[in-house]
């Protein structure tokens, strides 16, 4: 988790940014509105202080939602 979540964190804030202008940090809403909830889950604004780095990494289940969601805002272009 401690290296998978911050890798998958940042490719969401430059696809945030690069497509609609702002990251998970400027607008955690509008964050979570495009990345859905399931992503959100683990890449949300809170992730850090929740985050157990000797804790399981996300589920293949979660790290889809995300790559779908990245894909999605690509396709959205």
């Amino acid at each position: 988790r401690t290296r998978l979540v911050p890798l998958l964190r940042q490719l969401a804030d430059d696809a945030l940014r690069a497509h609609h202008g702002f990251d998970i940090r400027t607008d955690p809403e509008g964050a979570r509105n495009i990345l859905g909830l399931e992503a959100w889950s683990i890449l949300g604004a809170d992730w850090e202080a929740s985050a157990d780095p000797s804790g399981p990494g996300p589920s293949s289940t979660e790290i889809e939602a995300v790559v779908a969601a990245l894909e999605q805002m690509e396709v959205s272009r």
